[in-house]
This record gives C-alpha cells, sequence and structure tokens, in this order.
C-alpha cells in the first residue's frame, strides 16, 4: 500500500518536467551517478503514449484516497503548473555511494508545491510539513523525505534500511544549504557518471553519459545474465568486450522508429587492428563484417544490420 502512495507521487513530479537560489547546488558532489533529465521534451514526445497510464494512475487515486484524491490527480496532471515546480529546466536523479537516492528539481512557486504538500499531508500520505531556518521538510509515508524552499524541490530515499533519521536529516541539511555541491566543485578525481535524458525534435529518445570508464561499464554489463549473453553472441562476429572496454569519457544513445545509434569517445582504437580476424570468424558462423572505407565497416548477422565507424577517437555504431 505504501508503495503505491510513493509511486503515485513520484509520477505527479516526474510525468509532466539563474534563480534565486540555484537548485542544481543540491545535487551532491560525492554522487557516484547523476542523470539530468529534461523533464518537458520528455512528456511532450510521450505524451500519447502516457494517456493510459494517466487514466489507470487517477483510478487508483480515487481507490486509495477516495474522490478528492482522484480529482487532486486529474487536477495536477492536467495543468502541471499547479504542482509549482518549473518542469523547463532539468530533473537532477543522483544516487549517492550510501545507497540513498535523489531528485532535485527547481521550483517555480514555492506557494503552490506547499499546498499540493499541505493536501497529502491532509489526506495522511506524508507527515506534518516542519519549518526549518531557510527550508520546509516532510516525509512521505516515512519512505521518501521531501525538502523544499523558494528555488529548490529535494526528495531522497534510501535503499539502506539501517539508515536513521538522525543521518537523514543531516543530509538534508547539508543539501538543502549546498554544502559540497557537484555544480559548485566538480572535482577532476573520481568524477560520477553523469547521465542526460532527453528527446530531440524528430521524437527521437537521446541518452547520454559523461565520465564512462570502459572496463568498469563491461563490469557492471557482465553481471546482467540477458547483457552478458548478448556479449558472448556479438563474439561470433566482433570483440565486443574490447570494443566497450576501449570507451572512456561519453556515450550518446539515440533511439528512434527506425532505428538507433551509440556514439562514444574511445581512450584507444586498438580493437581495429582485429578486423580482420573478426572477419574471418563472422563467416564462420554465417555472418559478415565487409569493409567500406577504412574504418568504416558493415556487419550482417540474421536479421541485424549496423554499421559501425571510428573516426579520430570517436565509435558510432548505427542499427538500422
Amino acid at each position: 500500500m505504501k508503495h503505491i502512495y510513493i509511486f503515485l507521487f513520484a509520477f505527479l513530479l516526474c510525468a509532466c518536467t539563474e534563480p534565486e537560489g540555484d537548485y542544481r547546488l543540491a545535487v551532491p558532489a560525492e554522487a557516484v551517478a547523476i542523470c539530468e533529465v529534461n523533464v518537458n521534451e520528455l512528456a511532450e514526445q510521450a505524451s500519447l503514449t502516457l494517456n493510459p497510464f494517466k487514466q489507470s494512475l487517477t483510478t487508483v487515486a480515487g481507490d486509495m484516497g477516495g474522490e478528492g484524491l482522484r480529482e487532486k490527480v486529474e487536477a495536477l496532471l492536467a495543468d502541471p503548473t499547479l504542482m509549482g515546480i518549473d518542469f523547463s529546466e532539468p530533473a537532477y536523479l543522483f544516487i549517492m555511494p550510501n545507497e540513498r537516492i535523489g531528485l532535485v528539481m527547481k521550483v517555480d512557486d514555492e506557494n503552490l508545491l506547499g499546498d499540493m504538500l499541505g493536501y497529502l499531508e491532509n489526506e495522511r500520505i506524508c507527515r506534518p510539513i516542519e519549518q526549518e531556518e531557510g527550508y520546509r521538510h516532510t516525509s512521505i509515508m516515512d519512505i521518501v523525505d521531501v525538502a523544499y524552499d523558494g528555488s529548490t524541490l529535494l526528495l531522497t530515499t534510501s535503499l539502506s534500511l539501517t539508515a536513521s533519521r538522525t543521518q537523514t536529516a543531516t543530509f538534508i541539511t547539508k543539501r538543502m544549504e549546498g554544502e559540497a555541491a557537484y555544480f559548485a566543485e566538480q572535482s577532476t578525481d573520481n568524477k560520477p557518471l553523469m547521465l542526460i535524458l532527453s528527446a530531440n525534435e524528430e521524437g527521437a529518445s537521446i541518452l547520454s553519459a559523461d565520465n564512462v570508464d570502459g572496463p568498469a561499464l563491461l563490469a557492471q554489463l557482465k553481471r546482467m545474465p540477458k547483457v552478458k549473453m548478448a556479449l558472448r553472441m556479438a563474439e561470433a562476429v566482433v570483440d565486443a568486450e574490447a570494443i566497450v572496454s576501449a570507451i572512456d569519457g561519453r556515450i550518446v544513445l539515440t533511439l528512434s522508429e527506425s532505428g538507433g545509434q551509440i556514439e562514444a569517445q574511445l581512450a584507444n582504437t586498438d580493437f581495429l587492428s582485429d578486423i580482420d580476424e573478426w572477419a574471418e570468424t563472422a563467416e564462420r558462423y554465417g555472418c559478415a563484417l565487409s569493409t567500406l572505407s577504412p574504418n568504416h565497416f558493415e556487419i550482417s548477422a540474421g536479421d541485424i544490420h549496423l554499421l559501425m565507424s571510428v573516426e579520430g577517437n570517436v565509435l558510432r555504431l548505427t542499427i538500422e
């Protein structure tokens, strides 16, 4: 039951998404991964596909909180500006080493945001809103902690069952005061994985990631059974592990109805020396790898048609 309410609140904040204070300063420098989400762009591209989901959401709201909550949900979905959140600015999801995750968004109208949280308080979905020096805070079902002021909304929760309320309060205070902020003091060492989720005018979804370390990425991918199997199958044509291990820097993944493309910065292009061997292996497995021009290749394996090129230190893979 608790998780349904949490899911409801999170969707209201995210499905539709320099000021008095820079809201980005609530993103901690010690985060191990940060995802910038361009909410408005994604909402515009997904507006039609989200409609059935919104209808289900209002039905759940009615079942859980009665007609009043259902009407409130419908009103917020119809006009997200009533939430008091500026969805024209990016939202930032972050993951901490201590298994804490958080979401930072820009506040457009503190009073409207307070009204929305006050309604949830009256419905006993969240704790009474408390005033601290410079900000207010509450908790959703004692699982999602919420803090906000005139510029910043911060949502945090912990995946660890051992996290105490004192630890949570200390963390929120530091974040709302902008201490050790990622966007204020970026260290050259141990940079976090930085992701950006958005959409372009053609309706393609775009996920980019900065500070990607190839060997670390490969280790994570191999922990997922289906991905590990896909890497093994790819070895019938290319040395996928060598390619992933060579990545160092930014990756951009673009997905559309016609196909997809991956662009990745490389630390080296040593794997290109094995292209001739890959072509021979592919032929033995009934696949094909042909050279179109220097460092430009075409790969065919069953129904899969792939173009691969390396220009300078940039790898491009295009799936048609």
